[in-house]
């Protein structure tokens, strides 16, 4: 059945990341064009709507729009205004979990632990800061403008918030597929090479530290009632204590990207990983 549908890939060839969304796109185009009939679809951040204009709506759009209005939730209002199908999470999920300030209050609701942070001025978490905060955008990805910095701000704007900084860490990451019926890929373990880099390591954890991981990203994805594919990412330090950090909600799909590793280390192909996605649309 699916492979009697037609595709576009969505992807923003502007924008804060556009080369993430570039590197998704046209690497699920490479794997998907001989297997079911896609497209290539670029987008406009400056003319959205005249772009969506020219989608049928019997096309079914993979949504490879990383960061700003592709990840937010206004383009998916777009498309469910004009009833073309489209791959991840709804709009209210998406204005949610594309907004830092607003996915760590959630946390904080779910009595997920979280890294306290500043937003307006204001401090949130039971944390205590002395010093040292990583200044991050309350939109975008986890690798786009972050800054270490060792005092707060004098002057706050609503474009940051100011996260607690946890030192010598270890990122993990949970990737989950579905709604009802969901799939739990493998952990996958990085670590900041000499280069200031991530990269994978290999290393054991507790199996509680892991268990951990799986139930909170297990509990954000369903509480926010998710779609096709969320990744959840944590930091566990050096005492061993994990923090959540951010859940994103449309996670790049490129082959080199961790939810793609985590994937064939599940024993999911790269091609069976993109079905997995186009099975699970939320706006029928």
């Amino acid at each position: 059945m699916l492979k009697d549908k037609k595709y576009y890939i969505l992807y923003f060839p502007d924008g804060s990341e556009s080369r993430a969304s570039r590197k998704t796109a046209f690497d699920i185009y490479k794997t998907m064009n001989n297997k079911i009939c896609v497209q290539l679809f670029s987008l406009s951040t400056k003319n959205l709507m005249q772009q969506i204009n020219k989608i049928n709506k019997d096309v079914i759009c993979i949504l490879a729009t990383h960061g700003d209005i592709g990840e937010n939730g206004t383009l998916q209002s777009l498309l469910e205004l004009k009833r073309i199908k489209y791959t991840h999470s709804r709009p209210d999920t998406c204005s949610i979990l594309s907004n830092k300030h607003l996915t760590k209050l959630m946390y904080c609701s779910l009595e997920i632990p979280t890294p306290s942070w500043y937003y307006l001025g204001k401090k949130y978490g039971k944390e205590f800061i002395k010093n040292y905060v990583i200044k991050k955008p309350l939109y975008g990805g986890s690798k786009f403008g972050i800054k270490i910095m060792k005092n707060l701000p004098h002057i706050f704007n609503n474009k940051y918030i100011y996260e607690k900084y946890i030192r010598r860490c270890i990122e993990i990451s949970i990737s989950i597929i579905g709604n009802n019926d969901v799939t739990i890929l493998k952990p996958i373990i990085r670590k900041k090479n000499n280069f200031g880099k991530l990269e994978i390591i290999n290393i054991r954890l507790a199996k509680e530290t892991l268990s951990e991981c799986k139930e909170i990203a297990i509990k954000v994805h369903s509480s926010f009632n998710c779609y096709g594919i969320t990744k959840t990412d944590f930091l566990l330090d050096s005492i061993n204590r994990l923090w959540t950090l951010e859940t994103d909600i449309i996670p790049g799909l490129a082959r080199d990207n961790a939810t793609v590793i985590a994937a064939i280390q599940s024993g999911i192909s790269y091609e069976n990983l993109i079905f997995k996605l186009i099975e699970d649309i939320p706006y029928k």
